[in-house]
Formats: C-alpha cells, structure tokens, sequence
C-alpha cells in the first residue's frame, strides 16, 4: 500500500516537475509582426522560410540584455523554428514534432497519469474503509 502511495506521489511529482522546468525554459520576450521587423532581419526570414508559412515571430529577451528572433515556420505539416540575431546571423535550428504527434504523446502521458490516479484513488479508498 504505501509503495503504491509513494509510486502514485512519485509519478505525479516528476509530471509537474517537467511541467514547471519547461516554462523555465523559455526566455521572456513579446510577439511581433513580421512588418515591424527591420528590413535586413525580414529578408534574413523570408530566405531562410523559403516558401514556408511562418507561423509567429517572437522577440526574445536574455539575461544579457542581448536579443534575438524566434520563428516558428510550417511546411508539409510540420513545424520547425529558428532563431536570428538583429544583424541577420542565424543563430540556431530547431525541428519541432507536427500538432498530431504532439498531441498524442501528451494524450499518452496524460491517460497513464489518469489511471494511476484512478488506481492509487481505489487504494485509498479500500484503505480507508478497512
């Protein structure tokens, strides 16, 4: 009984521990339009798109002070990002998983969560009764 409570608590610690270190992850920064963009920078965007639906631009603030451009491109179903600097230096690529499989590892993990839930709930509850 209490390996399963201590299974159930470890499980749902690690989920919101993931959860918490990914929104650490990101930079802080704002959405811009791709028009506001300097002309360089937009030029920079459109040949490395090339031909590409560019979904956001996201301007990203580092602790330096230091900024860039993050865009998020798709193409034939995916989407796929980049980053570049204000003076049009290609600072990195970052392929990204389509909407579909994306949803269906967190529908994965999220119904694994569920049950062990449901599970360690009925312990509880059996326990609780005795």
């Amino acid at each position: 009984m209490k390996t399963k409570r201590l299974l159930l608590t470890a499980v749902i610690g690690a989920g919101l521990a993931c959860g918490v270190a990914a929104q650490v992850r990101q930079q802080p920064g704002e959405m811009v339009e791709m028009k506001s963009l300097p002309s360089s920078v937009q030029q920079a965007i459109n040949q490395k798109t090339a031909g590409g639906e560019i979904v956001r631009v996201k301007r990203e603030d580092d602790a330096n002070g230091r900024w860039n451009y993050e865009v998020v491109v798709r193409s034939q179903g995916k989407e796929w990002g980049f980053e570049v600097d204000p003076n049009r230096k290609l600072l990195r690529t970052q392929a990204r998983k389509d909407n579909r499989e994306q949803q269906a590892i967190t529908r994965g993990v999220l119904e694994t969560i569920s049950s062990l839930v449901r599970a360690g709930s009925r312990e509880i509850m059996l326990a609780w009764e005795k």
